[in-house]
């Protein structure tokens, strides 16, 4: 899924504090954000995998997206974090 590959990403480089801020300030320009994606589709298309920024833009066209995204980030977090002191307590 490219949102959870988008979100995974954001833990592995210890920005999840920036980008849930910087998810719920975008929150009032959510589908404008996602228009905006449709437009520049054609350019992206040569740095990008166009179905994964397809499929971003349009789960983004729907109400509730910020709040999955938001969750999901902090779910992942919560299971790193959880791993990471398993691999501590076992020798």
């Amino acid at each position: 899924n490219a949102l959870d590959k988008l979100c995974k990403g954001i833990i592995r480089r210890g920005l999840t504090t920036p980008a849930i801020i910087g998810v719920e300030m975008g929150r009032p320009l959510n589908f404008l954000g996602s228009q905006t994606m449709h437009f520049f589709t054609p350019l992206i298309s040569a740095f990008v995998p166009v179905e994964s920024w397809n499929a971003v833009a349009e789960f983004l066209e729907h109400r509730g997206s910020v709040d999955w995204i938001r969750n999901r980030i902090e779910e992942l977090e919560n299971q790193a974090d959880d791993q990471d002191k398993q691999e501590k307590l076992t020798p």
